[in-house]
């Protein structure tokens, strides 16, 4: 559930949410989505997919709180599945 995130993590996966929108946004400027539509073929290129799973692991490895690092870590997976299925 969208819901369950929120309510088990609180203010904790607001960070989340934050970093995951501004990826998105800056996918915009960079060619990936504009209007929800595809603008380029970054979308359909794995190593796109690969390089944001790799940069949220990064911060994931920072990150001190365990429920806000295993939140990333599932945003990173959910970025190799993307590159997996791009293939």
């Amino acid at each position: 559930m969208a819901g369950s995130t929120h309510a088990t993590f609180g203010y904790k996966a607001t960070f989340c949410d934050a970093y995951h929108n501004s990826l998105l946004r800056n996918m915009g400027r960079s060619g990936g989505l504009k209007g929800g539509r595809a603008i380029n073929s970054n979308l359909d290129d794995p190593t796109f997919w690969s390089s944001r799973a790799a940069e949220v692991r990064t911060i994931a490895e920072q990150l001190e709180d365990h429920a806000r690092r295993e939140l990333m870590l599932r945003i990173a997976e959910d970025y190799d599945l993307l590159a997996k299925l791009t293939k």
